[in-house]
């Protein structure tokens, strides 16, 4: 969606190939310990959070952020996953990433949750920042929306690569390459 030409992407499908990524050998990942590690951290950092950062309307719950309390969200995430990076690089990257964020107009981060009978029905994100690059000002509004209509029954996948238009890297290279990107 963020390459301009979505009506030429939609549909297809991006076709790799494995042996091009031979030799590239993927981290092990315990994915597992990685959604407790992420759960615990945004957990406690809800938690952590002031009454009124938070309202309701009907079902919804709507949650406010800050640009500190984001820095400092992703600052924790970052030093508990990747403890690879020594401690002060990792200063040094948080610095920096408050450094980039100083200049940025965050109007609205939000996330809305609504339940009902105790069970997620949808999850929103929004996102409504401003600021200047290289003497033009960018407005970015993103929002993102989820709704949960099946939880907890079977998942059927719909995707058909036997009978699916596919679109090899190269050719979707070229497509960003004559576009700028």
């Amino acid at each position: 969606m963020f390459l301009g030409n979505t009506e030429q992407l939609k549909g297809k499908l991006l076709k790799l190939d494995m042996n091009e990524l031979e030799g590239t050998e993927a981290p092990q990942v315990d994915y597992q310990e990685m959604q407790e590690k992420t759960t615990t951290i945004l957990t406690d950092f809800l938690n952590e959070k002031s009454d009124e950062d938070f309202t309701k309307e009907e079902n919804t719950y709507i949650t406010t952020f800050s640009k500190d309390e984001l820095i400092e969200m992703f600052s924790k995430l970052v030093t508990e996953f990747d403890d690879s990076i020594p401690e002060d690089e990792l200063q040094q990257g948080v610095e920096e990433m408050k450094t980039a964020l100083k200049d940025v107009d965050l109007n609205t981060f939000e996330t809305h949750v609504t339940l009902e009978d105790d069970q997620l029905k949808s999850q929103k994100f929004i996102l409504d920042l401003a600021f200047d690059y290289e003497g033009t000002p960018v407005k970015i509004n993103l929002q993102s929306d989820t709704v949960y209509n099946s939880i907890g029954e079977d998942v059927e996948f719909t995707i058909d690569p036997e009978n699916s238009e596919l679109i090899e890297m190269q050719e979707l290279n070229q497509m960003m390459n004559s576009m700028g990107y």
